[in-house]
């Protein structure tokens, strides 16, 4: 796995691609601790695997690919989670618009 990694680093596609096929599961099981639903799993997996396909040769040694690339997901689910909370913020307060508008005597 090791020079499979090394390899993927140094530019080889297809070790990249055989790294994103083979960690895929894994970082499905992990997005799901942190994702509120399955839709967002998928979604924060698969721009995870965009991000290590384009940033994997920034990556120095290939003994912190593991652990890169579950920060990766974490921090795509926690983009998720806020996108989502700010939206229902920003629904909430459409609601209370509304009520008050609805309220008013004239």
């Amino acid at each position: 796995m090791v020079s499979l990694i090394q390899n993927a680093i140094d530019g080889n596609t297809e070790a990249i691609e055989s790294l994103l096929l083979q960690s895929q599961p894994s970082l499905t099981r992990f997005a799901r601790k942190f994702c509120a639903t399955p839709d967002d799993v998928e979604d924060a997996v698969q721009e995870s695997l965009w991000i290590i396909y384009r940033k994997i040769n920034s990556l120095r040694t290939s003994k912190a690919f593991v652990s890169w690339i579950f920060q990766i997901v974490r921090n795509e689910c926690y983009a998720l989670l806020r996108h989502e909370k700010f939206a229902l913020d920003h629904i909430e307060i459409s609601k209370l618009d509304y009520l008050d508008y609805t309220s008013s005597t004239d």
